[in-house]
């Protein structure tokens, strides 16, 4: 009996593999495909994560006037991806623009 339960485990545990395997290799033909590599998503990872931490970074210096300071926060000098730092140059440009122009015209009113 325990003989005939270890062969349809073994069995089982060997379709999930074989299954998983080919789901893995699927995903990395269609990356193939499409032009898509692993260091591919690392980079764009590394831009999506700079980009954030920009846009955050950004859009607080102008909330509370402070300069433009770009290269002034850690987390841009910390890294030293190049993906990174340009997600980061971003965000922070469009954010602290964005912020900024909004405060303004909340002043604006203000003084109406």
């Amino acid at each position: 009996m325990m003989t005939r339960f270890r062969s349809i485990l073994a069995v089982t545990l060997l379709g999930v593999g074989s299954l998983t395997a080919s789901q893995a290799q699927t995903a990395a033909l269609q990356n193939v495909q499409w032009g898509y590599s692993r260091a591919d998503n690392h980079e764009q990872h590394e831009y999506d994560s700079g980009y954030k931490d920009g846009s955050r970074s950004g859009r607080q210096d102008a909330r509370h006037g402070r300069n433009f300071a770009l290269y002034d926060h850690g987390s841009y000098r910390d890294h030293h991806d190049r993906e990174y730092r340009e997600g980061f140059e971003r965000g922070y440009r469009e954010a602290y623009r964005d912020n900024l122009s909004r405060r303004d015209q909340d002043r604006d009113r203000y003084y109406r």
